[in-house]
């Protein structure tokens, strides 16, 4: 069922309080700040990171004596590694929940 409800109700939900501009007007510094980081900007940067994933990935295939979920090249600062010993979701979330709880590593 529809309800009818007039327009002035629903732009109350569009207002959004005071403005706080602050984010907005730190963007570019911040954009800025990362790139300079690295000797190489912005670029040496995503390289850098996507260096790591790969080394990470191949390190973990190696201790779990598993094949890789996709070729090296469509690898970019993520990548995925399969889990043999999970044989449920809940055992998904468990460890998860153990890498964020004992490590704060966000899985």
């Amino acid at each position: 069922m529809l309800y009818r409800c007039s327009s002035w109700v629903w732009k109350a939900f569009d207002w959004q309080g005071t403005v706080d501009p602050t984010a907005f007007l730190a963007l570019p510094l911040a954009i800025q700040l990362v790139g300079s980081l690295d000797p190489g900007g912005w670029p040496g940067l995503m390289a850098a990171n996507r260096s790591m994933a790969v080394a990470a990935r191949a390190r973990l295939e190696e201790l779990l004596e598993v094949e890789p979920l996709a070729p090296e090249s469509m690898i970019g600062p993520m990548a995925t590694v399969r889990v043999p010993s999970l044989q449920s979701d809940d055992a998904a979330q468990a460890l998860i929940r153990d890498f964020y709880e004992e490590e704060r590593i966000e899985v």
